[in-house]
């Protein structure tokens, strides 16, 4: 029971976007709020179904908040990721990069994991970086960690991380309301790169089709996530007319990980995951394929995304970019984190091209909870 391939063309790399203008200085207090909330949704680990509407429509309400750039972003040449700050206060020029992968990963593994790549970015910004995993305090406090979602917008807003990724339904609000800037994706030799959302269920199940999901509870990884939440929840009520806490229930599992293990386990009755994870942990013997069934692959979208802080200096940025095009995966311990998946390269990527189907499902979450 393979994984199928995602329906629509793999996404190929494109050239890189032309220079943008300085325009205007960040002004973040609109969108503290929306970040937070977002946070607490993904942050959610529920193991028993949730009220789904309870949970759904406000979440459903900030979504739509952190849906075009805040007030405070300038887009001069409409890509739709903000500009660099017209404010040379505003311009960031560290002396010491800083540097996380997805803020959820364990700190002292992935700092281990990505520590060829950070000598790659030293290498060519002439800058010592480092993996953060905590921003200091202003005011001489504890310092805060950087192991969630809020906290990694908050670090990007507020300039102390410069260099980061976010998953694919991250993506958007990271820019919307952190100033993030898309540039590359993991990719194969040939550029592409992909993901997709699969529907999986026990190979034992009697599903035969996501229809057969109604009554039944399906777990999410996380309501900011597009495959982990996002799509399944468009896809149910588009296409079999499955309105959540009506017609199925939901839980919250927290990663992609979990739910496949316990869909193989036989622990939940469906799962929608990312289907290049559930290929990686395959290709590891993580998951067994005669564990679990694939009921619905939907269309491509790009995978994690790596990128930098919109205020972060011309000239480094255009060296970060030289790293990350620069660096091979194979042989390294970066390329551990893709196992199995094919990627052995970073491939350019342009948001306003790339995000649109991932920003379509966005808009039409609005409407997953209409009867």
């Amino acid at each position: 029971a393979r994984i199928p391939t995602p329906t629509g063309p793999p996404m190929t790399a494109r050239p890189s976007p032309g220079p943008v203008r300085l325009v205007a200085a960040v002004c973040a207090l609109a969108v503290v709020a929306a970040g937070g909330y977002l946070v607490w949704a993904w942050q959610a680990q529920n193991v028993a179904p949730v009220n789904a509407a309870g949970q759904l429509r406000p979440y459903l309400a900030e979504q739509a908040k952190a849906m075009t750039l805040a007030a405070g972003y300038a887009d001069a040449d409409t890509d739709l990721v903000a500009d660099p700050p017209a404010d040379p206060a505003q311009v960031v020029d560290p002396p010491t990069l800083t540097f996380t992968a997805v803020a959820a990963d364990d700190p002292a593994k992935a700092a281990a994991d990505w520590k060829p790549f950070l000598d790659a970015l030293s290498a060519k910004t002439g800058k010592p970086v480092v993996y953060l995993s905590e921003v200091p305090a202003a005011d001489g406090g504890p310092p805060t960690p950087v192991r969630d979602f809020g906290k990694q917008l908050d670090a990007v807003r507020g300039g102390a991380l410069h260099v980061t990724a976010f998953t694919t339904g991250q993506v958007p609000t990271a820019v919307n309301t952190a100033g993030f800037v898309p540039l590359f994706v993991p990719a194969d030799a040939d550029g592409k790169y992909a993901t997709a959302m699969q529907l999986i269920v026990p190979a034992a199940s009697p599903a035969k089709t996501p229809a057969d999901l109604k009554g039944k509870t399906v777990a999410f990884v996380a309501l900011s996530s597009t495959s982990g939440a996002k799509a399944p929840l468009v896809l149910l009520k588009e296409k079999y007319g499955l309105v959540p806490g009506r017609d199925y229930e939901y839980t919250l599992s927290g990663s992609h990980e979990r739910s496949v293990k316990e869909v193989c386990d036989g622990k939940l009755a469906a799962a929608a995951v990312a289907a290049d994870i559930v290929q990686r942990m395959t290709a590891e013997g993580k998951a067994s394929a005669d564990k679990y069934r694939g009921l619905e692959t939907s269309a491509a979208f790009p995978p994690v995304c790596f990128g930098v802080s919109h205020r972060l200096a011309p000239a480094v940025r255009a060296n970060v970019e030289a790293a990350f095009a620069g660096f091979a995966l194979p042989g390294t311990t970066v390329e551990e984190r893709f196992k199995g998946q094919g990627r052995v390269k970073f491939a350019r990527v342009a948001y306003k091209d790339d995000w649109k189907d991932v920003t379509d499902i966005d808009r039409k979450l609005a409407t997953v909870l209409d009867k």
